[in-house]
């Protein structure tokens, strides 16, 4: 029997922000910011990035109580959604992000 599989392609989050020259932001957030707010330790997202969700475009952050936690969680949510870059700038880019995993 021949089978004929067509699988979602995946990538790791590093390699797709290698290929599409994109920049990964990480910030830590104080103390007491994550006392009063109950928030993770850290947040990050690709610079000046956003997620189209149909005609409108929303802003996406990880977050985790370490880096590689808040990348990680970051990866999930914009895995396999179409990401723009640069949208309200010239040299605007939309991307279809494929599934991400982490190597970290």
């Amino acid at each position: 029997m021949e089978i004929i599989e067509s699988l979602v392609p995946e990538q790791t989050i590093e390699q797709f922000a290698d290929d599409h020259d994109l920049i990964m932001e990480i910030h830590e957030r104080r103390a007491t910011e994550r006392t009063q707010t109950h928030l993770s330790r850290y947040y990050c997202h690709f610079r000046r990035g956003e997620i189209k969700d149909g005609s409108k475009l929303i802003g996406a952050t990880g977050n985790g109580n370490t880096k590689a936690e808040a990348i990680t969680n970051y990866a999930n949510r914009i895995s396999e959604r179409k990401l723009v870059i640069n949208s309200t700038r010239t040299g605007r880019k939309e991307l279809d992000v494929p599934r991400l995993i982490t190597g970290i």
